[in-house]
């Protein structure tokens, strides 16, 4: 009977739990894993550290620059369904993970109802991505942030809150920001 039950919990259950939930209905390609660790610290990809969970980090970089060769001006998007499964954790260190080979890296948050990447950081910054798109901010330059971790690696911040986040992101001037 437990064995009966266990088959039946598995076989309907609809959630991803391994890799090949995504191999074997996909032919998306896996370019890493990130587990899930008892640290409680939000940058740990630095240049210096040498940690299981910062060389999983580096693999997914390495990955993502062999499926992106021959682009010229590359972004990721990383998005998800609910709150606290990772995008702040995984954009912030996979772009500590960038910046430390040299390359320019520039972290949108987007999150217009509850930001929270810069108080993660310990940053603050009164403006930012919305001021810019109302057009309380002229130039873009003038929101973005240096995160502290690295040089080449800046934050733009989500700035004040709207009042209606979802019509503000289709505003023209997203577009243009996006191109800049």
């Amino acid at each position: 009977i437990p064995f009966l039950g266990i088959y039946l919990k598995n076989l309907l259950t609809n959630k991803v739990e391994r890799k090949h939930d995504v191999t074997g209905l996909t032919q998306t390609p896996i370019l890493g894993e990130i587990c899930h660790g008892k640290d409680k610290e939000f940058v740990v990809a630095k240049a210096t550290v040498k940690t299981p969970i910062s060389e999983m980090f580096r693999l997914i970089r390495t990955n993502l620059h062999f499926t992106g060769i021959g682009a010229e001006n590359k972004c990721l998007l990383v998005t998800s369904s609910m709150s606290g499964e990772g995008k702040s954790f995984f954009c912030v260190n996979i772009g500590t993970s960038f910046a430390g080979t040299g390359k320019n890296v520039l972290i949108i948050e987007f999150d217009l109802r509850r930001p929270k990447l810069m108080k993660n950081l310990g940053l603050e910054s009164k403006k930012g991505l919305t001021d810019y798109i109302v057009g309380d901010v002229e130039q873009l330059e003038n929101v973005v942030v240096p995160s502290g971790i690295e040089d080449s690696l800046d934050i733009l911040p989500a700035g004040t809150i709207p009042p209606n986040p979802a019509e503000l992101m289709l505003n023209e001037k997203v577009a243009q920001m996006v191109r800049e």
